[in-house]
């Protein structure tokens, strides 16, 4: 499951103010060029995965799927500056019968 902090909420809700970009509007993760990237869309397109429970709607592209599936998406600030931070959460061995 995707997890999206609330730091990360708010740099994505102030950025698509900063950016002019209509209430409504959520973001979607994507890739250019071998590279994720982000831009703010009105809707999902076909076959994206749409994150429920945040303030804003989050689209992933289908490329980004498997990569984002157990990911953390964060903001962290660095030298008076946001960034989004996305990392991945490793899935449980509980109940796979690895050994410890």
């Amino acid at each position: 499951m995707i997890e999206i902090t609330p730091r990360a909420e708010d740099l994505l809700l102030q950025l698509r103010v900063l950016r002019g970009y209509d209430q409504t509007d959520g973001v979607r993760f994507e890739t250019e060029a071998g590279k994720v990237r982000l831009t703010f869309a009105s809707a999902a397109k076909p076959r994206d995965r749409v994150l429920e429970g945040a303030r804003l709607p989050i689209f992933i592209a289908p490329e980004l799927a498997d990569a984002f599936r157990e990911a953390r998406i964060d903001a962290e600030v660095s030298d008076g500056k946001s960034a989004l931070v996305v990392t991945r959460n490793r899935p449980s061995s509980e109940g796979d019968g690895a050994q410890p």
